[in-house]
């Protein structure tokens, strides 16, 4: 595929965000502030990237994203698509114009656990957004973040409709656990590959940066998972902001990831 970065883990992945991009274009004051997706996977050195657009994708913003080797799209929304139809809608649309980029590989359903511990994600809507998701291109794969918090709610009636977990520790003080956590995933998910999603910036506790022993603990126990075949990729999610990019623990992950490649 094209836009393999020289260095670089083929199994890991940026976030980007179109809504941060779009506030930085039409509110010149955020520029100064906010990383495009181009910064945040040249800093970062991923081949790959999750983006999330909070409408229907676009020609666009999928044409934006060729440079890349594999690019998942966010087709769930469920704090804002409260309802089965218009996230089924954005899904089969979705996957109508997939089609026309090849390094579109999948889909992504956000805060999904956190949905169906709401009450907001009857299995019904993930069937059929699965199948709108491969309606038009069946080799795409829906993938479901997870968060090891909702781990004692009961998924299995879902699993039949998720290709792929994509498994978050939510707090940071938790992340020590994450050996128990990986092991426990595999247990109840059994024959789900899993993508690992690692902080930079904790967002369920501290609001704040994470303390760079933190940071360290959870890329060198991914890559031992990587290693040991626990988990097939990494996604990588920080603040979005510029100023986080001249942190330690950004330049320690940089570098961690140039090195794994």
């Amino acid at each position: 595929m094209s836009g393999s970065k020289s260095g670089s883990p083929a199994c890991c992945w940026a976030l980007s965000s179109a809504y941060i991009e779009r506030l930085s274009r039409e509110r010149w004051t955020l520029r100064s502030f906010y990383c495009s997706h181009a910064e945040l996977t040249d800093f970062f050195h991923t081949p790959n990237i999750v983006f999330f657009h909070p409408g229907n994708h676009e020609a666009g913003l999928l044409g934006g994203l060729r440079q890349y080797d594999r690019v998942v799209c966010n087709v769930g929304d469920p704090l804002t698509l409260k309802d089965a139809d218009r996230q089924v809608e954005k899904t089969r649309a979705f996957s109508r114009l997939s089609q026309d980029f090849h390094n579109v590989v999948g889909g992504i359903v956000d805060d999904f656990s956190t949905a169906v511990a709401e009450g907001r994600m009857p299995v019904e809507m993930m069937e059929q957004t699965l199948a709108a998701l491969k309606s038009r291109n069946a080799s795409l794969q829906l993938q479901a973040v997870v968060y090891t918090m909702h781990f004692q709610i009961d998924l299995s009636p879902y699993l039949p409709f998720i290709d792929l977990i994509n498994l978050w520790v939510w707090k940071g003080s938790d992340l020590r656990n994450l050996d128990a956590y990986v092991q426990e995933a595999a247990r109840l998910f059994p024959g789900k590959p899993i993508t690992l999603g690692l902080y930079l910036y904790d967002y369920g506790e501290t609001c704040d940066t994470l303390p760079l022993d933190l940071v360290r603990f959870q890329f060198t126990r991914a890559a031992a998972y990587l290693e040991g075949g626990l988990i097939e990729g990494i996604h990588v999610l920080g603040s979005y902001l510029r100023e986080e990019l001249r942190t330690q623990q950004a330049q320690w992950v940089a570098d961690f990831l140039a090195d794994m490649g």
